[in-house]
């Protein structure tokens, strides 16, 4: 009876304080996301239990791995705590939810987290204090002494809660149906990302989301039809005589507010005016990102990788960058700041390039210690540039600026140093973040024209810029809303408006000279990240590999190809059409086979 006892305690302090935690979580995703959303978490109850479920079982094996309910009950309190609360600030700062692959970058947030000025909510502060001393007081009725586990126990009950969740994580909570369904009556678009993890609680979207630290998978691939589409492409050599050398720069936060304008924000001047300058030498064009306010390693890989999905680059892979290596280009990539930010430091050799240059292993010698403004970075990137163009083999550069990066100051500018207009209904400081964040643009742009005078009289070289995504404009992006800008991601348009990012392609006087029967100068089409070089490429009268010809096939027809809006034929849509979605699974089952071949170097 004594043992029946303790089992009864056992399990009723595990079930309690999974309770609790689980509905604490909850309303704090609720709360924080939107009005009356906590209540939908419990319609139907199938939401409830699976976001119940995996904190029940951390309890449960947490306790006998301790050998202590009481240990359990505070870690468990601390750890969905602290994740529930980084959840709330991912939302507001960055509009993406927590994925468990971001357990990988604790590093770069740590890093990053000190540069923002986080503002504490008071209310919760106090909700976590109250938490808090319950949940100590909670645990002293199960301290290590009153419930004794011998070894064997200890091991068995751990592997037991262990086989369970893996046992309903496999066969229910990782099913995509049925995690899809799940939330609809959330009045959520749930066909938008955020709002799709959103409408499913905390913990359960989170334990979801192990799908995708496993690397892309592509759930209806067929084999036989991706050998078959294969065999209608070859591999292609540069034509004798055009390996032009390329820099490729991405913007960091680089985005066009100025074509905005509306009675909401009215600019003083234009910070973009040398990049609207550059227009009657360029071809200029929209890209369609995936990430907002922050994942700039997303767009990147896309531009260089040429695929909307990435495989894990554990292995080396083709890439756009290995085609140039394979081309006999040297190929380099810069970051004036910490390179093992994104672990591009290893990342780097597997996709092809020969060399990365940034901010511990050069730029901190070689120009100065400390992250570098665009101002001091473009001049030494153009002096290595002219050397490496200087020599007997082809050039390619990649580089990622970190000028333009949040968080940025909320301290009034100098009288007259606003760019936008101060109005009614403004936000104090998210009106100032905003004039700094465009002042930095202002100098970015201004620094652009160095660039592109020292490459005028250079051999043929082609300039690719664009930005990588737009900068965060603070809680729920208060900062668009606040401007007039149309940003709900429910609609077409806001979704538009929100991952769209500008591009330019420029092709100095030489390569001009040598592409003179191609239109180097125009507008762009509008364009996924994966296919701006791929565009590029057919702009030149190049093929490339075979997946680069493939992708010039079908972006005539389908050039943005997003989970919930689409650029088909000449015209956005939330719906494509039957011929559109069978490219659509065309283009997402080969890109699959051939991401995941290794290269040969």
């Amino acid at each position: 009876m004594k043992y029946l006892n303790l089992s009864g305690k056992f399990i009723l302090g595990s079930a309690l304080t999974a309770l609790v935690i689980t509905l604490l979580s909850l309303y704090l995703v609720g709360e924080k996301f939107q009005e009356g959303l906590f209540w939908t978490f419990f319609k139907p109850v199938d939401i409830f239990i699976y976001n119940f479920i995996p904190i029940f079982l951390m309890v449960v094996f947490l306790a006998f791995f301790f050998g202590s309910l009481q240990v359990s009950i505070l870690v468990n309190s601390i750890f969905w705590m602290l994740l529930s609360y980084i959840n709330v600030l991912k939302i507001q700062y960055r509009q993406e939810f927590l994925f468990a692959s971001d357990i990988k970058l604790v590093r770069e947030a740590l890093l990053m987290a000190k540069k923002y000025s986080l503002k504490l909510d008071p209310k919760l502060v106090v909700i976590f204090v109250v938490f808090g001393l319950a949940v100590f007081a909670w645990s002293l009725l199960f301290s290590r002494g009153r419930i004794p586990m011998n070894l064997e126990v200890r091991c068995l009950g751990s592997l037991i809660s262990l086989f369970i969740f893996i046992y309903l994580a496999s066969n229910f909570m990782m099913d995509p149906v049925r995690f899809q369904d799940l939330g609809v009556n959330s009045g959520l678009n749930t066909w938008q990302g955020l709002n799709n993890y959103a409408s499913k609680g905390f913990a359960y979207p989170l334990v979801y989301s192990f799908k995708d630290s496993r690397g892309y998978i592509y759930d209806d691939y067929n084999e036989k039809e991706a050998l078959e589409t294969d065999k209608a492409y070859q591999d292609a050599d540069i034509p004798a005589g055009q390996k032009v050398n390329f820099m490729c720069i991405m913007l960091e936060s680089y985005k066009d507010f100025y074509k905005f304008q509306n009675p909401r924000m009215v600019f003083r001047e234009n910070p973009y005016a040398y990049w609207y300058q550059l227009k009657n030498e360029i071809i200029s064009g929209n890209l369609y990102v995936d990430t907002f306010g922050g994942g700039t390693l997303v767009t990147e890989k896309m531009f260089w990788s040429g695929y909307k999905h990435s495989p894990n680059y554990t292995t080396d892979r083709k890439t756009h960058v290995s085609y140039f290596k394979d081309q006999g280009y040297r190929a380099e990539a810069f970051h004036p700041s910490d390179g093992l930010f994104n672990n591009r430091k290893n990342l780097y050799p597997k996709v092809g390039f020969d060399n990365f240059f940034y901010e511990q292993n050069y730029f901190s010698k070689a120009v100065r210690e400390g992250i570098l403004p665009d101002c001091e970075f473009f001049p030494e990137l153009m002096r290595i540039f002219k050397d490496r163009a200087s020599q007997d083999q082809p050039y390619f550069s990649w580089s990622i600026t970190y000028q333009g990066h949040g968080p940025y100051p909320t301290e009034p500018l100098e009288p007259g140093q606003e760019i936008v207009t101060k109005q009614d209904g403004y936000d104090e400081n998210q009106y100032w973040a905003f004039n700094h964040y465009l002042r930095g643009v202002k100098d970015t742009t201004e620094n652009l024209k160095y660039l592109v005078d020292n490459l005028r009289d250079q051999e043929p070289t082609i300039l690719i810029l664009f930005g990588d995504h737009c900068p965060s404009m603070g809680d729920q992006a208060i900062g668009m809303s606040m401007m007039g800008i149309p940003c709900d991601l429910s609609s077409l348009e806001g979704s538009v408006n929100t991952y769209e990012t500008p591009y330019i392609v420029w092709a100095n006087p030489a390569a001009k000279e040598l592409f003179a029967g191609k239109n180097l100068v125009g507008q762009g089409p509008n364009l996924d990240a994966n296919l701006l070089m791929d565009y590029v490429f057919k702009t030149l009268g190049w093929r490339g590999d075979k997946y680069t010809a493939f992708s010039q096939d079908y972006m005539d027809r389908q050039s943005v190809m997003k989970d919930n809006f689409f650029f088909e034929n000449g015209q956005w849509t939330l719906k494509l059409s039957d011929q559109g979605e069978k490219i659509r699974k065309n283009v997402l089952n080969y890109e699959y086979y051939l991401s995941r071949q290794k290269r040969n170097k």
